[in-house]
């Protein structure tokens, strides 16, 4: 694998590219009670195969801090929020 800074930059800009208002609205409402290894499962159940990015090729897990922590930044950022604001962090 390559160095993480690397390998978030890729996974964001992909999931930039595919993620719909509707997922990042459920996302921000999901995070709202939940941590990010939780958002990276609810992910990876509900919406994994549909975004099928080749950087999340299931080699990290289904619960991973990392994942859910990404995917919560490109939820904000499709809604025009701050990922550092709450809910989101």
């Amino acid at each position: 694998m390559t160095g993480w800074t690397e390998w978030i930059e890729t996974f964001e800009s992909e999931l930039a590219a595919v993620i719909k208002d509707e997922q990042a609205r459920e996302i921000r409402a999901f995070r709202k009670s939940a941590t990010w290894r939780s958002v990276s499962r609810h992910c990876h159940d509900l919406y994994r195969a549909g975004w099928s990015l080749p950087s999340w090729d299931g080699s990290l897990g289904a619960e991973h801090q990392m994942v859910g922590s990404c995917i919560c930044n490109v939820a904000a950022q499709r809604l025009g929020e701050d990922p550092n604001d709450e809910p989101w962090n």
